[in-house]
């Protein structure tokens, strides 16, 4: 991994998406925009979509665990609308549609739906 972009990766990869996307340029004295930018040339997602990545990676980390999508949500989301609006944003359908498709045989009941 390139050296220059390693503290701002491990410190979203450290807490899952979960820290304030100004952090980097306050910690190298940098304008907002010069890391992010620096970031998105290197990863291909600017931090803030990155992390949101990483929080929805884990949110399906913990319901793949047994916990329902209410309890997922709490992986780093302000409540469950916000996690909802995200899945959707992300993955093209609701959580709850999610899970079915992903429990259907019928690829037909997955339109919409990225993984399914």
């Amino acid at each position: 991994m390139h050296e220059k972009r390693s503290p701002t990766w491990r410190e979203l990869r450290r807490t899952i998406g979960r820290m304030q996307v100004g952090e980097p340029a306050a910690e190298t004295g940098w304008s907002r925009r010069r890391p992010e930018r620096r970031f998105r040339e290197q990863v291909g997602l600017p931090p803030k979509q990155f992390a949101q990545v990483l929080r929805l990676q884990e949110a399906l980390r913990l319901q793949d665990g047994g916990l329902p999508w209410a309890a997922a949500a709490v992986a780093g989301y302000y409540d469950q609308a916000q996690f909802t609006r995200a899945f959707k944003d992300r993955v093209g359908c609701t959580p709850g549609r999610f899970g079915a498709c992903r429990a259907s045989s019928k690829p037909s009941d997955c339109n919409g739906c990225l993984g399914c």
